[in-house]
């Protein structure tokens, strides 16, 4: 827990190398942490959300590895299965901005060879499944009482900060509406 921040910051490096690695350590860390809602809490905390989310965002994503492109929207959509913190702050820092943009780009692969459509739609795959993350399910479709409990709480934050769910939908349901 204590390298996290210096992964983070990491992150922002020219050298893509060193931001590879740092991604790789960080996607690491969050999967051996995915059991434990105080320990993706805590990373949230030291900022992870906001140093990844402007990789993403800026499109320096495609100077690295395309496994680690999407294993780091998968770092998100993990902190956001378990983590009220991250669904709060990945709504804050408007993420659906960031999923709006890898589904128009995902619209741009007509004729490219498959093995990098494939890697394509693995991203795409990725931030479907931090947008269904961030806006919860039907709490009767939830698999046990854990998973009722945070479907519950994520629609908490929705209905305390609706502006949230405006934002989100003003971003992601045009896209939906084109790429389906």
């Amino acid at each position: 827990m204590d390298s996290v921040p210096t992964l983070c910051n990491l992150l922002q490096s020219e050298d893509k190398m060193v931001v590879e690695k740092a991604a790789s350590c960080l996607i690491s860390i969050v999967a051996s942490f995915n059991g434990s809602v105080e320990l993706l809490d805590q990373l949230c905390h030291q900022g992870v959300i906001e140093k990844v989310l402007p990789l993403i965002n800026t499109g320096r994503l495609s100077s690295l590895s395309r496994s680690t492109c999407s294993n780091l929207v998968g770092l998100l959509t993990k902190l956001a299965c378990n983590s009220l913190v991250a669904v709060k702050s990945l709504f804050e820092l408007n993420v659906g901005n960031t999923i709006s943009r890898i589904l128009v780009t995902s619209d741009l692969s007509h004729g490219m060879p498959y093995l990098l459509l494939e890697t394509q739609n693995n991203q795409v795959n990725e931030a479907l499944k931090l947008a269904n993350q961030l806006v919860p399910l039907v709490p009767s479709a939830a698999r046990d009482v854990d998973s009722t409990q945070m479907v519950l709480a994520k629609e908490k934050i929705i209905v305390d900060e609706p502006r949230f769910l405006c934002q989100f939908s003003r971003e992601i349901l045009p896209v939906l509406i084109k790429v389906g």
